[in-house]
């Protein structure tokens, strides 16, 4: 007797079962399912299709969509676009601060580069100093008589703004004199640690800066073009934009490297551009 042939792929894809479910007590069929092995497969597909959709539908069409990796809810990209517009803003601000803050610096400082520009002539002279005419004996002896007078004579010239009263910015004694930029442009104050610095005038803080050598820097700009440097500071009592009043407390004197209960306040005086002797303003 001959082997039988093993049926194809195909032919055993389409072979049908029966499924039959029995009572377990009456051993009656109560169901039967038949099925090939193509109808399997494709009623499985169905059904895993099924879950999927329905899965998905829950998802998207409820609030667990925001369990979704990478899905922000409306409110949270509304509220990421305006953060963003908001940094951008910001960003704008600071490089204007920061451009603003570096032209302070360097006129304090003196680091203003000179124009690039070369000289021109005046086109508008006509005259030549070597032909002008010799002064007369007249005009010579009047301009001797004034060189002499002036001489003797005081000067009289009021300071700018005379009218103005400078508080004192700390409480102490000078301990360094100004010297017009030979070691720096302002004054030296030994005071007690922990002692105020005050504002000198009414005015507007623009400028509070930390550095290693000088700690906190306040930088308060009056009216009249006067400004006012606070130096060796190690806290700052106030932000920029601060409106400050004169005698108001704007840092606290001292640097952490400083032992014991003395401390030494450093303040400047300037008026349109150009430093001052703070002890021709200021009864310290």
């Amino acid at each position: 007797m001959g082997k039988r042939s093993k049926p194809g792929f195909w032919k055993r894809m389409q072979t049908r079962y029966k499924l039959s479910f029995f009572n377990e007590n009456t051993l009656e069929e109560v169901w039967t399912l038949h099925l090939s092995r193509v109808g399997a497969t494709v009623v499985t597909l169905v059904v895993v299709a099924l879950i999927v959709v329905l899965v998905l539908s829950f998802v998207l069409g409820t609030p667990a969509r925001t369990l979704l990796p990478g899905y922000l809810r409306t409110e949270d990209r509304r509220q990421m676009i305006d953060n963003t517009l908001r940094i951008d803003s910001l960003m704008n601000e600071m490089e204007i601060r920061d451009l603003y803050l570096a032209n302070i610096r360097d006129i304090l400082t003196g680091e203003i580069p000179a124009d690039s520009l070369p000289p021109q002539n005046d086109t508008t002279r006509t005259w030549q100093p070597d032909i002008l005419a010799k002064a007369s004996q007249s005009s010579e002896a009047f301009a001797e008589t004034y060189e002499q007078e002036e001489r003797f004579m005081l000067n009289t010239l009021p300071k700018p703004d005379e009218g103005l009263v400078f508080y004192p910015p700390a409480k102490g004694a000078i301990i360094r004199d100004y010297d017009a930029g030979k070691t720096g442009f302002g004054i030296l104050i030994q005071t007690t640690r922990r002692a105020a610095a005050s504002a000198v005038l009414d005015g507007t803080v623009v400028s509070v800066s930390y550095t290693i050598e000088h700690g906190y820097v306040v930088v308060v700009q009056h009216n009249n073009n006067y400004m006012s440097i606070y130096r060796n500071n190690i806290e700052a009592l106030r932000k920029e934009g601060d409106a400050v009043a004169a005698g108001e407390k704007i840092a606290i004197i001292g640097l952490p490297g400083e032992s014991g209960n003395d401390a030494v306040a450093e303040f400047e005086l300037w008026h349109a551009g150009k430093s001052l002797n703070p002890e021709e303003y200021i009864v310290f």
